[in-house]
């Protein structure tokens, strides 16, 4: 897997256009267990199509779906399993008992994604929302609300795919990140990168914080220290397990421990 240059910021300014799960790519894609895992698997579809327990327990572990990836693939190309981001809107047929004719609507955008199943991208009004086909759509469609605690996130995602699919425009997305959190995020990022290169918490902040590199009394005591632990730790936490917290964004609630069950923890 290649990485930027750690030392050199300016190979990280394009993630800054990265949305919350592609910086969970960027942070699981840096996990040694999971390169290994899915390059394991990758050597047994050489030889034969991997078993459904294999791939669902692949899925399972890591929260993304092995079909079609590879450690080098770009963020818009991984698909998340529904479980592990539950911010994909799930539309399916809808009873015809639940819904009166005289009230159905056309959705040009999404009668163009009729044929299709699985995990899809909705292209309107300059907008891309992923939704996820549960079938084929014939008649009056519905979207799947599942009532848990994420409910409230998934509504108004869902009303966002609705106005889209209106022609209006979506309104803001709950699920932005400031561009203070994506530069936390990037900070952390190269920090992570830095630390698996074998470099001390000193000469990352050097890099990180562009400033000259101190005496190790002066390091001791120093502010920068303290910022470089808390970069360097967030990033391994994030590495190892914590990916999971971003495909959760905006929900801010306490987050089950299964959830962020932490993958690889030997030192790095």
């Amino acid at each position: 897997m290649t990485r930027p240059n750690w030392r050199d910021g300016d190979g990280y300014k394009a993630l800054m256009a990265l949305d919350a799960p592609g910086f969970a790519w960027e942070f699981l894609k840096r996990n040694h267990a999971f390169v290994e895992e899915l390059r394991f698997l990758k050597r047994v579809q050489q030889r034969r199509k991997p078993t459904r327990p294999e791939r669902e327990s692949f899925a399972q572990r890591w929260g993304v779906d092995f079909a079609g990836l590879s450690d080098a693939a770009s963020a818009h190309q991984v698909t998340w399993t529904l479980a592990a981001r539950p911010s994909t809107i799930v539309i399916d047929r809808c009873d015809a008992a639940l819904t009166d004719p005289k009230f159905a609507s056309e959705y040009p955008a999404l009668s163009a994604l009729a044929e299709l199943q699985g995990e899809q991208i909705l292209h309107a009004k300059g907008t891309a929302l992923p939704v996820f086909l549960a079938g084929k759509l014939t008649g009056t469609s519905c979207v799947l609300l599942p009532l848990d605690r994420y409910f409230d996130i998934r509504a108004r995602l869902a009303v966002r795919v609705w106005r889209v699919l209106s022609g209006r425009a979506p309104g803001s997305d709950p699920g932005a990140l400031t561009r203070y959190r994506r530069t936390l995020l990037v900070t952390q990022l190269r920090a992570l990168d830095g630390k698996l290169e074998g470099a001390s918490h000193a000469q990352i902040a050097e890099f990180l914080f562009a400033k000259p590199r101190m005496s190790a009394a002066a390091w001791k005591s120093h502010d920068l220290r303290y910022r470089t632990d808390d970069a360097v730790h967030r990033g391994l936490d994030l590495m190892r397990g914590q990916y999971r917290q971003l495909l959760l964004h905006p929900y801010r609630r306490k987050i089950p421990k299964a959830l962020l069950g932490m993958q690889d923890l030997a030192p790095v």
